[in-house]
């Protein structure tokens, strides 16, 4: 049984290391020798911090890594263009320090470059990047402005095939270059040695992440520094043939704060850059032990034993619960969980012009009717989960208690009062009779703690659809926790006189089309990593690895927005969705999208369920815990300050 749930979740596993970028550090910068060009030598003997993670690709490029693990294998050597703090939200003044709060401790983030937005009469928007002038790649060679614009070219050439969309954003001349009519892209404009401006013809949501991504590539080993010539329009390879930058996929060279040696045998072997900007790791060599689900299990014993020094865990590993509880219950070692990086968001979705009172959907009736269905349902949320962990489930999984992603960088720390709404969990006995009270509120008949009729336009009978695999030896469904959640919310609301009937409906073409045919539906928001799985499948990669929380809210709450399942319409809710995504500051948009997410749950149309969290080990007679980051994040994983991390 354990086997069974815990291939349910094993995809998640492939997505539980969050993408590497620049580091937090209060470290000073350290000087670099750009004339040295020979890779520092490291005694072969010398003391290595070794890490177990998921089994690699082996496409180890800053262009076309295919999976979540390899981009993360290969960012390590890499510098992203800008910074994300630990709630996911792009760092724009970041090349000196930038200081944001996270569950009430302030932390300083660095980055290579600093950006600033500015919006132009006529609609455009200019993305002024500048680098810092003290950069290089671990080989000694100097890191300038022409490298960055090297990478936008190839991530924006016509037959680019990796995972960026890059090139579908709205730069100015983009689409001439693509077609062939334009030698270049006028919006992408050098302004000096270390800057550049990149112009779009609107603002669009996707922009800064996508900028921030971008892995600032050496021009002189991915491309063909005598092809590049910024005034002759010549930009180091030939348009619309990637093959020479293609040849380099199984070594990535970069400025990052490790360089590249070797991959044997699953295994990635790497030494410290010397040259990184930060300064050098406090680790000399890093391996990073590929492994397929198989092998999994073994991690709990090799961390005990000092095999590893680390070792990252999920919900798709339910079939070592046992072994991993005796190693974090060791002394030897530590665990630090946080939510998971696939962004597995769980949620049941309430179809307003179905749940009703009236045919007013907007009404204070309806909303109060909604209020008393979304009060049971949450109260059963930790049942549900608690019943499917002693059923086997891994325990990696939380009750979320805020209508979205908890990866988002617009949800607050779980430890902020701002976070906790009307879903934080209740004893069920207590939200009955909240829900009565909101059912007597709605027009419905209450007698002696039952509801005994509905209001004209209304119903006692509602129908929940979900799709739950079969893991029971007899067919039924025995460890899904959203399952087991609607079916105790279906005894609770007996009790109270309605009626909810939950249809699993497990065929694909007999789900997804009947979602208009529901009063309620449990979903989930997954950003799930689609660069591999869309040249099997034909599903279009999602945008970034982090989305923009005003295209997720769009696409879910817009009336026209591609997965509004809810079927309502909100013109106040729209307005002030339009009002956020044209602010610049992050800090205002966090503030206004928040605003429509209390709208959100006035509507009583969401119910959120729950997050998958990913858990890292490591070994604390190896490595000294002080070093270690804390309050990780999927935004912000252990590998985003890996040269910190020290060996005792």
């Amino acid at each position: 049984m354990k086997r069974l749930c815990s291939m349910m979740f094993s995809v998640a596993f492939l997505l539980s290391l969050s993408s590497c970028g620049t580091i937090s550090s209060s470290a000073p910068i350290s000087s670099t020798a750009h004339e040295t060009s020979a890779v520092d030598e490291i005694p072969t003997d010398a003391p290595a911090l070794t890490v177990g993670c998921a089994e690699f690709s082996g496409v180890f490029s800053p262009f076309f890594a295919e999976t979540t693990v390899d981009r993360d294998a290969v960012e390590l050597t890499q510098l992203r263009l800008l910074p994300n703090d630990r709630s996911g939200m792009v760092l724009l003044q970041s090349s000196n320090g930038e200081t944001t709060a996270y569950n009430g401790t302030e932390y300083t983030y660095y980055g290579p470059a600093d950006l600033t937005i500015a919006e132009q009469s006529d609609g455009a928007m200019w993305y002024d990047i500048s680098l810092r002038d003290d950069l290089c790649f671990s080989d000694g060679t100097a890191l300038t402005v022409d490298d960055l614009i090297f990478s936008l070219y190839v991530l924006c050439d016509p037959s680019y095939d990796g995972s960026s969309q890059l090139g579908l954003l709205p730069i100015q001349g983009l689409s001439a270059y693509q077609s062939g009519s334009a030698a270049s892209i006028s919006g992408i404009q050098r302004t000096g040695d270390h800057s550049l401006r990149l112009v779009t013809d609107q603002r669009d949501q996707r922009t800064l992440y996508a900028i921030s991504e971008v892995c600032i590539a050496p021009l002189h080993y991915y491309g063909d520094a005598a092809a590049y010539d910024y005034a002759k329009e010549q930009f180091g390879f030939i348009r619309g043939d990637l093959s020479a930058i293609h040849a380099k996929d199984d070594a990535p060279l970069g400025a990052g704060a490790y360089q590249f040696v070797s991959y044997a045998s699953g295994t990635i072997t790497y030494t410290a850059n010397g040259r990184y900007y930060r300064g050098a790791p406090a680790t000399s060599i890093l391996r990073l032990y590929g492994q397929s689900q198989e092998k999994w299990a073994t991690w709990p014993d090799k961390l005990l034993t000092g095999e590893l020094a680390i070792g990252c865990f999920d919900s798709g590993m339910g079939s070592m619960d046992d072994t991993l509880e005796q190693a974090v219950g060791n002394e030897l070692t530590r665990q630090l969980v946080y939510e998971a990086g696939s962004s597995n968001y769980e949620y049941i979705g309430i179809d307003p012009e179905r749940v009703c009172v009236g045919g007013a959907p907007d009404s204070d009736a309806s909303k109060s009717l909604r209020r008393g269905l979304v009060t049971v349902l949450a109260a059963c949320r930790t049942t549900g989960l608690e019943q499917a962990q002693q059923l086997g489930l891994g325990g990696f999984s939380a009750v979320v208690d805020y209508p979205i992603s908890s990866t988002t960088w617009l949800v607050p720390g779980r430890d902020d009062a701002a976070y906790h709404t009307i879903y934080d969990a209740t004893d069920l006995t207590t939200a009955k009779q909240t829900a009565l009270a909101c059912f007597s509120d709605a027009g419905y008949t209450v007698s002696d703690g039952t509801v005994t009729a509905a209001p004209e336009g209304a119903s006692l009978s509602f129908e929940v659809r979900m799709m739950a695999y079969p893991d029971g030896e007899n067919g039924e469904v025995v460890c899904d926790p959203v399952y087991l959640t609607l079916t105790a919310a279906q005894t609770a609301l007996a009790d109270l006189g309605i009626t909810l009937d939950v249809v699993n409906t497990y065929d694909l073409n007999d789900h997804f089309p009947k979602y208009g045919d529901s009063d309620l539906w449990a979903s989930a928001w997954t950003q799930v990593d689609m660069a591999g799985w869309s040249k099997e499948y034909g599903v279009q990669p999602p945008l970034y690895t982090f989305v923009d929380p005003g295209i997720q809210l769009d696409m879910v709450y817009a009336s026209n927005g591609g997965a509004n399942r809810h079927g309502f319409s909100d013109p106040e809710l729209e307005e002030m969705l339009t009002e956020a995504n044209a602010a610049t500051d992050l800090n205002v948009r966090k503030e206004l999208y928040q605003n429509c997410l209390e709208r959100v749950i006035d509507w009583a149309v969401e119910v959120p369920l729950y997050q998958s969290q990913g858990s890292v080990v490591f070994n604390n007679e190896l490595i000294d815990a002080t070093t270690f980051p804390a309050d990780l994040t999927a935004s912000y994983s252990w590998l985003r300050e890996v040269e910190h991390i020290s060996l005792n």
